[in-house]
């Protein structure tokens, strides 16, 4: 009996792990630059922001849209500060001390 868990834990980790795989690499594949510049400035971008390569592609987006002649820096410094801007604000902490001392 022992053999069969075995060998039923080791299927199912192969599941568990072609599973993980398979939607890394369909959340990798979604990706798709307009050009060379848009995958260099998003690239910039998201390790500036720390943030994943699909969450900077649209700040990247709308700055080239609104402003293609204008150098890479300034288009990096305009998407960094609009991508923050539309970052969900955070909740504020709801733990508040009392005025007793214990």
């Amino acid at each position: 009996m022992p053999d069969e868990w075995v060998a039923v834990a080791v299927m199912l980790g192969a599941g568990a792990v072609l599973a993980t795989v398979r939607r890394a690499v369909g959340r990798w594949g979604a990706i798709e630059f307009a050009d060379a510049r848009e995958e260099q400035l998003t690239h910039r971008l998201a390790v500036r922001v720390q943030c994943a390569l699909a969450d900077a592609l649209p700040a990247v987006r709308n700055e080239i849209r609104h402003g293609p002649n204008q150098t890479d820096e300034t288009l990096l410094k305009r998407a960094e500060y609009h991508y923050r801007q539309n970052l969900p604000e955070a909740t504020p902490c709801r733990v508040y001390r009392d005025g007793v001392r214990r």
